[in-house]
């Protein structure tokens, strides 16, 4: 039988998990996690290891994405993926994307982390008075240290996003205001053949989370939230529907990057 063991293929004789128990106590098939007594099918993709054990790199590449399925990190691995903005929205999508193994992300802001940011975005107190888009890098490193981070401490203008954004294959817009997104989503479709946005509308408040969706507008142009809540007085962004939408977007650009709509 030929299975593909911690990233290579071999051929086995062995029928369960059980018999490779000399190897570690973490089982993960197909990118889900099974106990000892699973019989091996031809084909699998199998990851064994002992929690604490120390690990090269290419162990560690291999273990960090084997919950993902090796089938759909081949598919990401290659592409680029740009995050304008780099807030509530934007800094969380970029964890998400960073834990599913895209290896090439080019992040853009030119704000600096205060204090009222703590309550919805992935920062820490240790980065305040910091770049935002230089504390998210040094964070997504930590996360993924085989990806590539392009920081760019820059605000978007109709002048420069093309040539911020043009080898991208998604872009996911995540900008405060409103004339600054219908600008970069404008510039994006029509200066640019290829690459694929999607945009957030909608998500202040603490109404209920099922009123976010993911409504494909193009071929190329994606907008999830709730598509009326604006954050105003009494109504701010608050780290639960801003974390849902962000969730939204980060599966809509996986599903691009997977050629599915």
């Amino acid at each position: 039988m030929k299975i593909k063991l911690n990233g290579d293929y071999i051929d086995t004789e062995k029928r369960t998990l059980k018999e490779f128990k000399e190897q570690g106590n973490v089982f993960i098939v197909n990118g889900f996690g099974e106990d000892e007594e699973y019989f091996l099918k031809e084909n699998d993709h199998i990851i064994v290891l002992n929690k604490g054990d120390y690990f090269s790199n290419e162990e560690l590449k291999n273990y960090i994405y084997a919950r993902n399925g090796n089938d759909t990190y081949d598919k990401i691995s290659g592409v680029k993926i740009g995050i304008a903005g780099l807030g509530g929205i934007g800094s969380n999508v970029a964890v998400c994307l960073a834990r599913l193994g895209v290896n090439d992300m080019t992040i853009v802001d030119f704000d600096e982390v205060e204090p009222t940011n703590l309550n919805r975005q992935s920062y820490f107190l240790e980065d305040l008075g910091q770049k935002k888009c230089c504390a998210l890098k040094r964070q997504l490193i930590k996360i993924n240290p085989f990806l590539t981070v392009h920081a760019v401490n820059e605000k978007i203008t109709e002048h420069n996003a093309i040539s911020i954004f043009k080898n991208c294959d998604v872009v996911v817009e995540a900008l405060d205001k409103e004339e600054n997104k219908a600008m970069l989503v404008n510039v994006l479709l029509t200066e640019s053949e290829n690459i694929k946005v999607v945009a957030c509308s909608g998500m202040a408040g603490h109404n209920s989370a099922n009123d976010i969706k993911t409504k494909k507008i193009t071929d190329r142009l994606y907008i999830c939230g709730d598509f009326v809540s604006e954050s105003k007085q009494f109504r701010g962004l608050m780290s639960p529907r801003v974390f849902v939408t962000a969730g939204h977007i980060a599966n809509a650009s996986l599903r691009l990057l997977l050629g599915e709509e």
